[in-house]
């Protein structure tokens, strides 16, 4: 469901980056995603969602995505589960804790991708205590065609 989300042909123009991807790829990288979300929600730490999304905002960064693009990806996650859960009886009258512990996350992964994106855009593509080349994060996690991909890339 989130492949077809971020690649239909109406969110082409929004996610333009995404379209790069292949659906196996699409489908690995929503699995990272997602087991780093349901990490910070079982445990109740937000960290461990916001650190994998500054990591990942840097390797987006260098694959040219925007933050805009990057953001909008995760809150179509998060419409995607929302959707879900409001089908699910057992989340009735959970309304508050499915914000609590999945939006906020989920906003607060964003907010932090945000950051991330300003601070590269500042530096110049550096991030501190990385090196300056960042060549193999440009390629990496583009479709098998374009570079020879890797799974290891998520959002």
């Amino acid at each position: 469901a989130f492949h077809a989300a971020l690649t239909g042909q109406d969110r082409r123009e929004r996610f333009p980056n995404y379209q790069r991807f292949a659906e196996a790829e699409h489908d690995w990288n929503h699995r990272l995603l997602v087991r780093q979300l349901f990490n910070a929600v079982r445990t109740g730490d937000k960290s461990v969602f916001t650190i994998y999304c500054r990591d990942l905002a840097v390797r987006r960064f260098h694959q040219g995505f925007s933050a805009e693009e990057f953001c909008g990806a995760v809150e179509l996650l998060n419409l995607i589960c929302m959707r879900i859960l409001r089908r699910d009886p057992a989340s009735e009258g959970m309304r508050q804790q499915i914000l609590d512990y999945l939006t906020l996350t989920l906003r607060y992964g964003c907010d932090q991708a945000q950051e991330t994106f300003e601070e590269l855009s500042i530096r110049g593509g550096t991030w501190p205590g990385r090196p300056a080349s960042t060549s193999s994060l440009s390629t990496s996690g583009t479709s098998s065609a374009q570079s020879g991909s890797s799974p290891a890339s998520s959002c």
